[in-house]
């Protein structure tokens, strides 16, 4: 009988851990996904060379590396989170737009200045529709990055 129920919490033991294993492959899985369609959207958007696409594909893996380790402050600590998120998605930034050349910075400056006026008239229209300021921030929040 004892053979038994150590078998039974051995067996249930094993389908938890191949079950979290599964998660974590899944969210690994779609870490993966998300750095390659945005390392394929810096590609078009700027036409990048075959080292900067290298060098792209570092520092949006790191983003999304970081972001995933990120994750557990979010229920914690909001305000941190918030500030660690766009810290992390301006970094992310400022280390592509480094590896530009000058037509690819001018190209980059413009699409900043249209999405921060987009953002700037979002917010505008949201405050003007009654939106209190946590719907406001997280819906920037999806436009920003």
């Amino acid at each position: 009988m004892e053979n038994f129920i150590l078998a039974h919490k051995i067996s249930a033991f094993m389908k938890n851990l191949i079950v979290f294993l599964f998660l974590i492959v899944g969210v690994a899985v779609g870490q993966a996904q998300n750095a390659t369609t945005e390392t394929q959207e810096w590609n078009t958007s700027y036409d990048l060379t075959t080292e900067q696409l290298a060098e792209v594909t570092t520092i949006v893996a790191r983003k999304y590396r970081n972001l995933a380790e990120l994750e557990s402050l979010k229920a914690q600590d909001a305000l941190l989170y918030k500030r660690k998120y766009q810290g992390i998605m301006k970094q992310t930034k400022v280390q592509v737009r480094r590896l530009m050349n000058t037509e690819q910075v001018a190209a980059f400056d413009a699409k900043e200045t249209t999405r921060k006026a987009t953002i700037r008239s979002e917010a505008k229209a949201m405050m003007a529709s009654g939106a209190n300021k946590e719907e406001i921030s997280k819906h920037l929040e999806q436009l920003n990055y």
